[in-house]
C-alpha cells in the first residue's frame, strides 16, 4: 500500500518528530542521535549509492520528472557481500571503561546534507517533489522533505533523519519493537518465535547489519558496536495483527490506529515482508554515546525529554526500507583530555544530589528511593536550553538504580559529569532483561 504525495505530506507534517511522539506516548520520551561527517570505515562496494540525484526544484517545490521508473521497477541489485569488517568483532566503536583521560566536546545541532542524502539513498529514485519549512523545535533552521515517484520518502530535519521506502511506510516503526507495552500489546502470547529468528533466506543477519553500516558509513554517521537485531517474519507478524486487531472489531486490510502517532498499518503480510529490525547506538569522535532511552533535563524549573542517541534500521530482501537518525551533531570544540573521577566518588555525588532534592521538595525517603546496581562509563549529552542549538557531548559516569527516582517503575540513570563530579541530568535506561528474546549480536 502507498500513500500518494499529498498523504506523505499529511504524515510529515502531523508527525514531524515521530520519534518523539512514539516515546512521548508510550513511556514519556524522546530523541537524540549524533553523527560525526568524517570519512567512512568501510570498503563497502553498494550498486545501488554511488551517485547522485539532481532535484531541479523551482520556487514552487514541484519538480518536473524525467526518467522516474516504472511500477515495479527496483533500483540495481543489492550486493549482499560482507564488508572487511570481521564479523566476530562486530560493527562500530566498542564500549569504554573510563580509565585514562577524555575530553568533553562542544557540539551544535546539525543536519545532514541533502546532496549527499539524495546521492547516497535516492540513486534510481526519482524526486518528483521538494519542499523545504521552518523547523518546529528550531524555527531559525529549515527542513528538507523529498517524495520520490516510486513512493519512497526523506524528511531530512535539523537535527534528526527519516528515510521510508513503500515497503515499511504500513508497518509499525521500528522503534516500537523495543517498547514493552507495543510489544505486548500485539505479541500477548509471548513474542519469542515471533523475533527470535537469525537468518532469512535472502541474507543472513551479518549481511543485512554490513549493509544498514555501509550506508550510515557513506552517510558519515558515526554509531557503536552494541546494535540489537532481530528478524521479524512476515507469517508471524500477520499472526500478531490479526490476534491485536481481529477483523470483527477491525475489518479491511489496514487498521487505522496511529498508535503513538504512526500508522496507518497493514494486517496482513507475506514471506517477502521478513525483515530484519535495528537498534544502533551511535557515536561520537569515537567515543560510544549514551544507550539510555530518555534524557532529562531542567530548564527553567521545567524537564525537557531527550531520546538516547541511536539510528533505527529495517532491512527487506529488496534492501533497505526504513533508516531513522536521531539528534545529528557536529563538533564545534573540544576541551583538554582531563582526568576522571573514580566510581565511588560518582556514588557519592549521587547520594549528595538525592538528599538535596529532597530537602527542596520536602521529600520523603518513600517519594524519592534509589537503589544503586550498577555504573556505567559512556559519553553524555547536554543541550543548553529549550531551542537552542548548542551544548556539550561529555564524559559520563551512568550511576543506574533501581526505585523512585522521577521514573516510577523504571530502571534510572544519574548522568554524573566525569570530569567535574556534577549531576548532569537523569536518563531513563533501556531494561535489556525485559526483551530476553532480542538477541544481540
Amino acid at each position: 500500500m502507498r500513500k500518494t504525495v499529498s498523504g506523505m505530506k499529511r504524515l510529515s507534517r502531523m508527525g514531524k518528530w515521530t520519534a518523539l511522539l512514539i516515546l512521548m506516548l508510550l513511556c514519556g520520551g524522546c530523541g537524540q542521535a549524533a553523527v560525526q561527517k568524517g570519512e567512512t570505515k568501510t570498503d563497502l562496494q553498494l550498486s545501488d549509492i554511488s551517485s547522485g540525484t539532481s532535484d531541479n526544484t523551482d520556487s514552487t517545490g514541484d519538480q518536473a520528472v524525467t526518467g522516474a521508473p516504472t511500477e515495479g521497477e527496483y533500483p540495481p541489485e543489492i550486493n549482499w557481500e560482507p564488508i572487511s569488517t570481521d564479523p566476530s568483532e562486530g560493527l562500530g566503536v566498542t564500549a569504554e571503561d573510563g580509565k585514562g583521560s577524555y575530553p568533553t566536546y562542544q557540539i551544535k545541532i546539525g543536519q545532514l546534507s541533502g546532496e549527499l542524502v539524495k546521492e547516497v539513498l535516492l540513486k534510481d529514485r526519482s524526486v518528483s517533489i521538494k519542499e523545504v519549512e521552518k523547523d518546529g523545535w528550531f524555527e531559525d533552521q529549515i527542513d528538507e522533505f523529498y517524495y520520490c515517484q516510486d513512493g519512497t520518502y526523506v524528511e531530512n530535519q535539523f537535527g534528526q533523519f527519516l528515510f521510508v521506502t513503500p515497503e515499511a511506510e504500513c508497518w509499525p516503526v521500528p522503534g516500537l519493537f523495543m517498547e514493552e507495552v507495543f510489544l505486548k500489546k500485539i505479541f500477548p502470547d509471548g513474542q519469542d518465535e515471533v523475533l527470535t529468528k537469525t537468518d532469512w533466506d535472502y541474507a543472513t543477519m551479518q549481511q543485512a547489519k554490513n549493509l544498514v553500516a555501509g550506508y550510515l558509513d557513506k552517510l558519515g554517521v558515526e554509531y557503536g558496536s552494541d546494535w540489537i537485531t532481530f528478524g521479524v517474519s512476515g507469517e508471524n507478524m500477520t499472526a500478531a495483527m490479526h490476534q491485536a486487531y481481529p477483523d470483527y472489531e477491525y475489518p479491511g486490510e489496514t487498521v487505522e490506529v496511529y498508535y503513538a502517532g504512526t500508522g496507518p498499518w497493514t494486517k496482513t503480510y507475506d514471506e517477502e515482508d521478513d525483515v530484519y529490525i535495528m537498534r544502533i547506538p551511535l557515536a561520537l569522535e569515537g567515543h560510544p554515546l549514551t544507550a539510555v532511552d530518555r534524557i532529562h533535563l531542567s530548564v527553567g524549573g521545567s524537564i525537557l525529554m531527550r531520546e538516547g542517541c541511536f539510528a533505527y534500521a529495517m532491512v527487506g530482501q529488496e534492501g533497505l526500507r526504513y533508516l531513522e537518525i536521531r539528534w545529528i551533531m557536529d563538533v564545534a570544540g573540544q576541551s583538554e583530555a582531563c582526568a576522571l573521577i573514580t566510581q565511588e566518588q560518582a556514588i557519592r555525588a549521587v547520594e549528595d544530589y538525592t538528599v538535596k532534592e529532597k530537602a527542596k521538595y520536602h521529600l520523603s525517603d518513600v517519594d524519592m528511593e534509589f537503589i544503586v546496581t550498577e555504573i556505567k562509563f559512556s559519553y553524555g549529552l547536554y543541550l543548553n536550553g529549550d531551542g537552542q542549538i548548542e551544548g556539550e557531548v561529555f564524559p559520563c559516569w551512568e550511576v543506574r538504580g533501581e526505585g523512585f527516582f522521577q521514573e516510577p517503575n523504571y530502571t534510572v540513570a544519574v548522568n554524573v559529569d566525569a570530569v567535574t563530579g556534577e549531576v548532569r541530568n537523569i536518563s531513563r535506561v533501556y531494561d535489556q532483561e525485559n526483551y530476553t528474546p532480542i538477541r544481540r549480536h
